[in-house]
């Protein structure tokens, strides 16, 4: 990796530009300060034209090259590390903490969203007291369905735009949206014709047939957009897109409406307003004049994505596998809300904990960096024992929420049969769904443990260690989950869950043990 400046360098870009007025004089405050410094680096209005073509003199030049500048700035703020005299240990930077846990927890916004949205109205896009059985059964079994056949697309499409999007290309980030996006349509689109013929051949009722084809067919934008807009920074627009077909919605059915065509007619809002709000975020970024780089070719596609398109589906089949184990049986899928209620509870401190391992990312780089820096990088076991103890303080301390957070959301369920709308509630204070709740709470522990060393294989691109972790995980909930569902009911399906997630916290602590001297060469190949 080169160390060069960018000083060092004649500017013949915007990129190089941005990073030379940030060596200069820091972050631009004004649009004249970075005019100002490009004069004085020699350049006058007929450079403007060959920098980024379009600018007709510097001040255009400048408009351009200070929007980037400003971008780089917030970046280096959101990595920077925190200095000290010699023989100090720094403090800990609570700002750049909790500007890294905002970070990450945009990329679950849009479910928080959602979760506020059945507080206040007692209703979602996918779910309503009002919908039939056979419906209620039709929609949950499209959304999981649909979130493991679009999790490939989805992590692959994100693994390719954050490169766009780190390489100042937004013509190619678009593009790569576009097409990720139209691939995921037509797989669910496809999912959807499989799943009108098993429902004919099984005698399904009408209404979850037309349920779960309908879902199939509508959620593959819905996962696809909210990721894209995460990257770019407009996660707030995927919460905002999913909850306001709520509203309608919800009146629609006070209304009388029919309940089934209410939910399709609300999800199909949802998908023209999340389309529509990627669209325009990625219209307005500030375009360049050079071609957008070219898409790989697809021997180097399946190379560079592969691992992570297979992990986004051993991923959700770990996390959701339970729920199909426990709804769908042979005489048909049955949807059943005391497990939903427990599982739908122990996600809740799940999501709050997850982006605390964000800033394991951010910090596992930092070492290399430094390592890199001082010439260092060669001592690979001083660079595993510095991972290993950042591995330690984050996923610990991403535990220690959550179990916080646990711990608060089963005395709640304990509590009160009021905690959901309709006193779903009820359905896990006692029994079997009691069982479900605390069993589901403990699996989730083993998964945060398990993806937290896994961000370190994700850095230097070796998602195929999460893989094979991963589906030794899914291999063990199914089959535990099945074999319990058979003599105990649905509810038993939670214990394959938190067999197989300890599997996977298993799996990735021996790899990291095997893989720890390996961390200076794969950082190198990457």
């Amino acid at each position: 990796m080169s160390t060069t400046s960018s000083a060092q360098r004649p500017i013949s870009d915007v990129e190089t530009a941005a990073r030379r007025v940030i060596e200069r004089v820091g972050v631009p405050t004004h649009e004249r300060a970075t005019v100002a410094t490009l004069e004085s680096e020699g350049l006058r209005d007929a450079d403007a034209a060959l920098i980024e073509s379009g600018c007709s003199d510097l001040f255009a030049l400048g408009h351009v090259v200070h929007l980037r500048a400003l971008e780089l700035s917030e970046a280096a703020a959101t990595l920077a590390v925190p200095t000290a005299p010699v023989g100090v240990r720094p403090r800990a930077d609570w700002r750049r903490i909790m500007r890294t846990y905002a970070l990450g927890i945009g990329y679950s916004l849009p479910l928080i969203a959602l979760g506020l949205g059945v507080l206040v109205f007692g209703i979602s896009l996918w779910g309503s007291p009002q919908l039939s059985a056979p419906a209620k059964s039709g929609m949950a079994l499209g959304v999981l369905v649909s979130l493991v056949v679009s999790g490939p697309f989805t992590y692959a499409m994100t693994r390719r735009i954050f490169y766009y999007w780190y390489q100042y290309d937004p013509r190619a980030l678009a593009r790569t949206v576009a097409r990720w996006t139209l691939a995921a349509v037509a797989c669910g689109a496809v999912c959807a014709l499989i799943a009108i013929v098993w429902a004919a051949l099984a005698e399904s009722p009408t209404g979850f047939t037309v349920a779960l084809s309908a879902v199939l067919l509508l959620q593959g934008p819905i996962w696809t957009c909210t990721s894209a807009l995460y990257v770019i920074g407009r996660a707030w627009m995927g919460g905002v897109a999913l909850v306001v077909p709520v509203v309608p919605l919800w009146l629609a059915l006070r209304a009388g409406a029919s309940p089934l065509p209410a939910h399709l007619i609300a999800l199909a809002a949802a998908d023209a307003l999340l389309i529509g709000a990627t669209w325009w975020s990625l219209a307005r970024l500030p375009a360049r004049s050079v071609p957008a780089r070219d898409p790989l070719p697809a021997p180097l596609m399946a190379l560079s994505v592969g691992g992570f398109a297979a992990w986004g589906a051993v991923y959700y089949l770990l996390l959701f596998g339970d729920r199909l184990v426990a709804w769908v049986t042979p005489s048909g899928a049955h949807f059943a809300p005391g497990y939903e209620t427990a599982l739908e509870l122990a996600l809740i401190p799940l999501v709050f904990a997850m982006p605390i391992l964000e800033f394991t990312l951010i910090r596992v780089a930092e070492h290399i960096e430094e390592l890199q820096d001082e010439g260092g990088l060669a001592d690979v076991e001083q660079l595993g024992v510095r991972i290993q103890a950042v591995l330690m303080w984050t996923v610990g301390a991403a535990l220690a929420l959550y179990a916080g957070l646990a711990c608060l959301v089963l005395v709640l369920a304990r509590a009160t049969d009021r905690l959901l709308p309709d006193n779903v509630g009820a359905a896990v204070q006692h029994g079997a769904g009691w069982t479900a709740l605390v069993t589901a709470t403990a699996a989730y522990g083993f998964l945060i443990l398990g993806l937290g060393i896994g961000t370190v294989f994700q850095l230097v691109a070796r998602p195929w260690m999460l893989v094979r972790a991963g589906a030794v995980g899914v291999v063990v909930n199914l089959v535990v989950g099945a074999t319990m569902r058979h003599g105990s009911g649905p509810q038993a399906a939670a214990y394959g869950l938190v067999a197989g997630t300890a599997a996977f916290a298993l799996m990735m602590l021996f790899t990291w043990r095997a893989s720890r001297p390996k961390i200076a060469q794969w950082w190198a190949a990457t």
